[in-house]
């Protein structure tokens, strides 16, 4: 493998690296965004690393599984349904903002803000 150089605007010699596999045409949504923001602050060695495996995209999968799953329980639980939709649409909205903030913050706590 040969690599390729570019010079950068300081004058110094960058390698031109590209990582194979990686979905490049993909970019990171809200949880993706938090954890990398968060890693890049307060944990960098992690966030190297992260950035070395391109496990970020990973860590956005989870976490909108672990939100979308955690809605859908909590509306089961709470007994926010189509029926309540069609009887009482602005209660049935003013429950599912709060099952969503609630999931948001569960979310945060286990996946991204650790």
């Amino acid at each position: 493998m040969k690599l390729t150089y570019h010079e950068g605007a300081d004058g110094l010699m960058y390698p031109d690296l590209t990582i194979r596999g990686a979905d490049t045409q993909r970019t990171l949504g809200k949880y993706g965004l938090m954890r990398r923001n968060f890693l890049r602050d307060k944990k960098p060695a992690v966030f190297q690393s992260m950035l070395i495996r391109v496990t970020l995209w990973e860590t956005e999968d989870k976490a909108d599984e672990m939100e979308e799953r955690l809605m859908k329980q909590m509306a089961e639980q709470e007994g926010v349904t189509e029926a309540l939709k069609a009887a009482d649409q602005m209660e049935w909205v003013r429950r599912m903002n709060s099952i969503q903030n609630r999931a948001e913050e569960m979310v945060k706590a286990d996946l991204i803000y650790q």
